[in-house]
């Protein structure tokens, strides 16, 4: 009988030795995760230009403009209410974005995110409204009915109650949110550049997820 070491030995070489192609991501031109998914008839819509991760999962009614990009393990879940995420803008790794059923208020219940918008990783939206031109820092939440105006800065791991609003123009941090100062001029163009980088990295893995030339 043979040692366990002798065992190995024989495997690796029998491996290396085998003309079976490899079962490896980087040849593989199918993924076998569902990035997009209807739910209850209703599919989600997105632009030829929009990238969604192959480990995102994109559900139901959700609407995605132009040049944006929804990044890995991130879930974004419109099984009850419509999510629509405007142009160049980028939902980072590890995001939730999903409605409630009704709100107090009797305004919709939607998630709306504008353009050239950035949602930081590991952040949580519930609908809520975001304006253009904002930059959420990473693993911020945001609740149900709350308000962010256009050209709002949220700095990391605040949190926004229900019904919460952040004016335009104005930076906010903390749990729960407290002003800090005003949005400067340099800071805006720094958002609306941020999500242009960022949308250029999409538009490089939407391009390199494609099958090689080569492959069926």
């Amino acid at each position: 009988m043979w040692s366990s070491s002798r065992r190995c030995v024989f495997l690796v070489r029998r491996c290396m030795s085998s003309n079976a192609p490899s079962k490896t991501i980087e040849n593989d031109s199918l993924a076998r995760h569902r990035a997009m998914m209807p739910l209850n008839e209703v599919y989600p819509y997105k632009q030829n230009d929009t990238w969604i991760a192959p480990n995102a999962a994109v559900i139901g009614d959700v609407l995605i403009n132009y040049e944006s990009s929804i990044w890995y393990r991130s879930v974004v879940r419109g099984d009850r209410n419509k999510i629509v995420i405007g142009a160049v803008t980028n939902i980072q790794e590890k995001c939730v974005i999903d409605t409630v059923p009704s709100l107090d208020s009797g305004f919709p219940a939607t998630c709306e995110i504008g353009d050239n918008t950035s949602i930081g990783a590991g952040s949580v939206l519930r609908s809520c409204k975001i304006g253009s031109q904002v930059d959420i820092g990473d693993a911020c939440i945001i609740l149900d009915g709350a308000i962010i105006e256009d050209g709002a800065i949220l700095e990391p791991g605040s949190l926004v109650p229900v019904g919460g609003r952040i004016p335009t123009g104005q930076k906010w941090k903390g749990n729960p949110v407290q002003f800090v100062a005003n949005v400067s001029e340099e800071e805006l163009k720094a958002i609306t550049n941020k999500a242009v980088q960022i949308a250029s990295r999409a538009a490089q893995c939407q391009l390199q997820y494609l099958p090689l030339p080569d492959e069926p």
